[in-house]
């Protein structure tokens, strides 16, 4: 690392990467956002493509300190889409995916003044050519949205299955969801549930919470586990699926598949509207302190 400092502080543009990732993932130094954002944005400005996916990396998703550097270093470093977009752009026109499909999704779900729906599309499309499942995965979605009729459906559908070919949590979500309800792809209940099955062990915490539910009530024709249908939903709940958790909420509240506990139940509708769902936060706001069903 002392070798690697000097380097970096000489000039070395790919040292100012190391350094700057270094810093990022705290695998060789105290984690420190503050430095990250520093050396990276120095590789970043010299035209270091990957600097500059990092970068954007970073400040797309904010940073807060890991505990064993908080209080030594700084606290993070603050989200900034704008900023996020511009070195996304750069990586993404240097040819990284990874970069493309960032850049992507900010023109799609970023700041509205950022949004760019078509320009969207191309990115991910540029992502997909190159390999990215999650460039297929961003080009079924806009296919999807698009799609004014059964054969547009099949195209998305179909994009969306290569990037669950390579095993994409969220691509084994969305494609169990087009499955179960025929939309660009025939109806196949069982196909669908062992599509979210897969989603959900694979750590997407919708499919944790809809494979929760399949097995709670046996929805489908599926097979029937309370106890861990409960797990599944306990574990979207905690990874922040807010329908986990008001669905927990309600199971508590009405003493459905586990003893009636308002003290449970509260604590669940507490942690959904924390994660903006708006009708536990009714529940929370109608029910009395001494609340029983």
């Amino acid at each position: 690392m002392r070798s690697l400092a000097r380097a970096a502080r000489a000039g070395d543009v790919e040292a100012c990467f190391h350094l700057g990732q270094s810093y990022s993932t705290g695998k060789t130094v105290p984690q420190c956002a503050t430095e990250a954002i520093r050396w990276l944005r120095l590789a970043a400005s010299a035209g270091h493509s990957g600097a500059q996916f990092h970068l954007a990396a970073l400040l797309a998703q904010g940073n807060r300190a890991s505990p064993r550097s908080q209080g030594l270093f700084d606290s993070g470093c603050a989200r900034d889409i704008v900023e996020a977009a511009s070195w996304a752009q750069r990586a993404a026109e240097g040819g990284i995916a990874d970069a493309q499909v960032l850049y992507a999704w900010i023109l799609r779900d970023g700041p509205a003044e950022l949004r760019d729906p078509e320009a969207s599309a191309v990115w991910y499309r540029r992502a997909a050519e190159s390999g990215s499942p999650e460039g297929w995965l961003g080009t079924g979605i806009a296919l999807l949205r698009a799609a004014p009729g059964p054969a547009d459906e099949a195209t998305g559908a179909a994009a969306v299955t290569r990037a669950a070919d390579a095993r994409l949590p969220a691509a084994l979500h969305l494609l169990g969801m087009l499955t179960e309800a025929g939309i660009g792809v025939p109806v196949d209940k069982s196909a669908a549930h062992r599509l979210f099955q897969a989603a959900a062990a694979g750590g997407s915490p919708a499919a944790q919470a809809k494979w929760g539910d399949i097995l709670l009530h046996g929805r489908d024709g599926g097979r029937r586990n309370v106890g861990e249908g409960l797990r599944w939903l306990r574990r979207a709940a905690h990874s922040g699926d807010a329908e986990a958790a008001a669905l927990l909420g309600d199971l508590c509240f009405r003493g459905e598949a586990v003893p009636v506990d308002v003290v449970a139940a509260k604590a669940w509708y507490r942690r959904a509207a924390a994660l903006g769902h708006e009708a536990a936060r009714r529940i929370l706001h109608e029910m009395p302190d001494n609340a029983s069903p």
